[in-house]
């Protein structure tokens, strides 16, 4: 069997197991979405600069790239073994990830390792929610940051992912909902309609 190793930004098409070859961490997220490995990953460096310097270990990883079921069993063994949480964001219902999904549940129950199991879409999918080793609504909790997205959502979904695992890390605050649209004029950080017809139009 041939087996190739990962590069940022290659996704494997099935066809041969990839190895990611990634170390282990405390926390682990698989999730299709690339701006949300982005998003993560900045909030988890922003964190670092703010000093916390005991939040836990993070790894990122594409879920695609997993579509393998050795790319699986090998990513459990080298990866997800050591895990203290793992956050899944699986989109189009268990069957599009099943191998994987059974495998790794089997793992979190066997090991005593959270997990969440999440849509991958911004609608809820009551069907993940069995795979979960954490209650409904914590899992529900971390969808929803990622639903909303931002900044802040960001570091609040890596902040409940460390209180998760360690109860005397602070709990943040609910997602915040972003605005679905909004308004943009060079020079204006905080430009509300109002302003904008009163102000901004008359000059």
């Amino acid at each position: 069997m041939h087996l190739l190793t990962a590069q940022a930004g290659s996704i494997d098409d099935g066809t041969d197991p990839i190895d990611l070859g990634q170390t282990p961490g405390d926390i682990v997220v698989l999730t299709s979405a690339d701006t949300e490995i982005a998003g993560l990953a900045r909030a988890k460096e922003a964190n670092k600069n703010n000093a916390q310097s005991t939040f836990p270990s993070l790894r990122l990883a594409n879920i695609l790239n997993l579509s393998h079921n050795y790319s699986v069993d090998l990513y459990i063994e080298q990866t997800l073994s050591q895990a203290k949480l793992i956050v899944i964001r699986v989109l189009g219902g268990p069957s599009y990830w099943q191998y994987g999904l059974d495998e790794v549940t089997r793992l979190a129950r066997a090991n005593n390792i959270k997990l969440a199991v999440i849509s991958g879409s911004a609608y809820k999918d009551e069907t993940l929610d069995s795979y979960s080793t954490i209650k409904t609504k914590q899992a529900d909790q971390l969808w929803a940051y990622l639903v909303e997205g931002g900044p802040d959502n960001y570091a609040n979904f890596l902040k409940t992912t460390a209180h998760l695992i360690d109860p005397n890390q602070k709990s943040p605050s609910p997602a915040k909902p972003l605005p679905k649209a909004g308004l943009y004029w060079p020079g204006e950080s905080k430009l509300t309609l109002e302003k904008l017809q009163t102000e901004v139009w008359q000059n």
